[in-house]
């Protein structure tokens, strides 16, 4: 924000102060009085003040000029203040300002018209000293100490959370290690890291045993169609099978085999190699139509044999064929099981090294922070509010912080 200290304007006011005088010399302060009160900054004008009428309608802005730390120069706007009467202001001055002062505040006021410059306080000397700024010395050093401890504890609270972070992960990093008993990244190489062989699953069967494993899942899956229909097979059968045919006759025969060697195996307890214990006998749909009537004539359940049969002998093939592709591509894995005990072992040794690389960053972080907390400066105690000045009058404070 830019301080325009006007000749024109301040000529201006000490003639509309002087009246007819013959000389344009007015009081120093030009009838404005600025004073320091604990936390706040007073500003009155005179009665009879050439702007009082604008002051009490205009907003009127307190505003600082300092150099940071850094020596960066800053301006922060520190409020409209708050009307009084129509002749004062009262500013609230903060506790803290976003970067730490060095050295010297300079306060002015600034017209929401920027038009009009900073509000003169004084009048201009000889030597051209700026008439608009000042200074309030027991707030500047309160806000200079509070701004650097609010500061120096937001960097503090910041370096313990990254502290305690590098410190999770050293201990977790190292338990990991330990726990492998790796004690330096040469023991990645010298290591051999061994995968798990493949789980061989329920659903892996012998050659020789796929057809009586496929036969015993089938027989669990008519079993539980029979729960579920009206119609039972084994039922029908040892009613109507010498009316069979031949061929369907020798079917008959087999699955009736099949039903008393498996029958008692597969119980509630019996979980299939393939599937699930409650899925039934999959059949056409106008079989299951037929068999959910009331009443069956004789070539009604000979027609429902025939096609419970055929389900049967479906379910057995497609199972047993099911269960030999799983067979082999159980084989086709074991037979690379090398290449990928090699791709393992390089893959291990590789986080192997990652952790160890992990662990001295984390290290070097914990140094580095460690570094930067023991650096922190200690934070000056801020003023107490009985040390507070109180109704100072700040006229005359000039700053020395040259104009923006």
């Amino acid at each position: 924000m830019m301080r325009l200290n006007s000749t024109t304007l301040n000529v201006l006011i000490a003639s509309l102060l002087c009246g007819g005088c013959a000389s344009t010399s007015v009081s120093d302060s030009l009838w404005t009085q600025v004073s320091g009160d604990g936390n706040r900054i007073v500003l009155r004008l005179d009665p009879e003040h050439p702007r009082l009428r604008q002051f009490a309608s205009a907003q009127i802005n307190l505003a600082a000029d300092f150099v940071d730390d850094s020596g960066t120069p800053r301006t922060a706007s520190l409020g409209g203040g708050s009307r009084v009467d129509a002749q004062t202001r009262v500013y609230t001055l903060p506790e803290t300002l976003n970067n730490p002062p060095s050295g010297e505040i300079c306060l002015y006021f600034s017209p929401a018209d920027t038009r009009l410059g900073a509000f003169p306080i004084r009048a201009r000397t000889a030597g051209g000293t700026d008439n608009s700024g000042f200074r309030y010395p027991d707030w500047e050093a309160r806000v200079g100490a509070e701004t650097r401890r609010r500061l120096n504890d937001r960097q503090k609270s910041g370096l313990d959370a990254q502290r305690n972070a590098a410190q999770r992960s050293v201990q977790q990093l190292q338990a990991e290690l330990d726990k492998d008993q790796l004690a330096s990244v040469e023991d990645c190489a010298r290591r051999t890291f061994t995968a798990k062989a493949d789980a061989r699953g329920r659903d892996v069967i012998e050659p020789a045993a796929q057809a009586a494993t496929a036969r015993r899942i089938c027989v669990r899956r008519t079993r539980e169609l029979n729960l579920t229909s009206k119609f039972s097979v084994v039922d029908a059968l040892g009613q109507f099978r010498n009316q069979l045919p031949s061929e369907r006759s020798r079917q008959a025969g087999q699955f009736l085999t099949d039903w008393r060697n498996h029958f008692e195996r597969t119980g509630a307890d019996y979980v299939p190699e393939l599937g699930s214990p409650r899925e039934p006998l999959a059949i056409a749909t106008d079989a299951e139509t037929l068999a959910a009537r009331p009443s069956l004539q004789p070539r009604d359940s000979i027609a429902l044999i025939g096609a419970w049969l055929d389900a049967y002998d479906v379910c057995v093939q497609d199972t047993t064929h099911q269960l030999g592709h799983r067979y082999q591509l159980w084989q086709v894995s074991q037979g690379r099981s090398s290449d990928r005990a090699a791709a393992y072992s390089d893959y291990m040794a590789q986080e192997c090294r990652g952790k160890f690389r992990r662990l001295n960053e984390q290290r070097a972080l914990l140094a580095d922070v460690d570094r930067q907390l023991g650096a922190l400066p200690s934070a000056a105690p801020t003023s107490s509010p009985q040390a507070q000045n109180r109704n100072v009058s700040l006229n005359a404070l000039a700053c020395t912080l040259p104009p923006r």
